[in-house]
């Protein structure tokens, strides 16, 4: 069976606040409100032109023949105003996929992925390779984040993000801009790296690089404890500074040298020193798991 090949916008779109509904309401109603959510997703796509794909949980995947119609049904659905706190995080890609009946396959779909599992609840983070096929009056909604070096891929992707409207928060990969950044203005400083102790194996974690941990097999360090969310976190060595981004259920708690714990949840920290990092246990807990880290001058 042949299969056809075609460059396209993708945007995968993923709900969240789906387990706080559950915890809130009946399964029944969260299901139904969800469902809802997911439809009015649809609609959008639809009616700017785009081509639903699938959905598999609570996420949607969709493809666009044009590049500023994707970005504004991104828009329409970031900017939903939905009760009992769902929202959407989600990324847009540009790339060549492989097409079948009722999916697409190919390096461009992982990307996209990967873009959306990084951004923040009310935002869309943005391949330049997407960017490049945008009008020019389309860019004034996005700023740049940073170059960013996602596994398997030899070379850095600049990252925009694009926020909901009146959304302050935006997932910290980097310095947030106006103005497109130059590796000049970066830092003279010598380089560093994060070395991570789990499970009596090292893992390090240098310049526009970044590592995830969960309890779903496809993270870099497998957490495979109930209270751990599938990807709970991303570790980044980033424009010369070491962070953890929160994006789990439960939170993360870090504790630097001999400094007081401090509870991630949601958010971004610097990690500084030596420390520990334990997914949603605070680190006393004689169930928590773990990570050692140490922020170390690049080899």
């Amino acid at each position: 069976m042949s299969h056809a090949k075609q460059e396209l916008s993708i945007l995968l779109a993923d709900v969240t606040g789906s387990t706080n509904l559950y915890a809130q309401t009946s399964d029944s109603e969260a299901h139904d409100k969800i469902s809802r959510f997911l439809g009015e997703i649809r609609r959008i796509i639809s009616r700017d032109g785009g081509k639903f794909i699938h959905s598999k949980g609570d996420d949607v995947l969709c493809t666009f023949d044009n590049a500023d119609s994707a970005l504004n049904a991104a828009e329409s659905i970031l900017n939903r105003n939905v009760q009992n706190s769902l929202s959407i995080h989600a990324g847009l890609h540009y790339g060549e996929v492989i097409q079948t009946v009722d999916d697409i396959f190919g390096d461009c779909v992982n990307v996209c992925a990967r873009l959306a599992s990084l951004a923040n609840p009310g935002e869309v983070l943005i391949s330049q390779g997407f960017v490049d096929k945008l009008s020019e009056t389309k860019l004034l909604s996005l700023r740049v984040l940073d170059d960013v070096k996602f596994k398997g891929k030899d070379e850095a992707i600049r990252v925009y993000t694009m926020l909901a409207d009146g959304t302050s928060l935006h997932t910290q990969i980097g310095i947030v801009s106006d103005e497109l950044p130059t590796r000049s203005a970066q830092t003279a400083d010598a380089e560093i790296c994060v070395q991570l102790n789990f499970g009596g194996q090292i893992y390090k974690c240098c310049a526009n690089n970044s590592i995830t941990f969960g309890r779903s097999a496809e993270n870099d360090i497998v957490v495979d404890q109930p209270w751990v969310s599938r990807q709970h976190a991303t570790i980044s060595v980033l424009r010369n500074k070491a962070q953890l981004v929160d994006r789990s259920s439960g939170g993360t708690f870090v504790t630097m040298d001999r400094n007081p714990e401090i509870p991630v949840l949601r958010e971004t920290v610097l990690l500084i020193g030596s420390g520990t990092i334990s997914p949603t246990l605070p680190t006393g807990n004689e169930n928590a798991e773990l990570i050692g880290f140490d922020v170390i001058a690049a080899p």
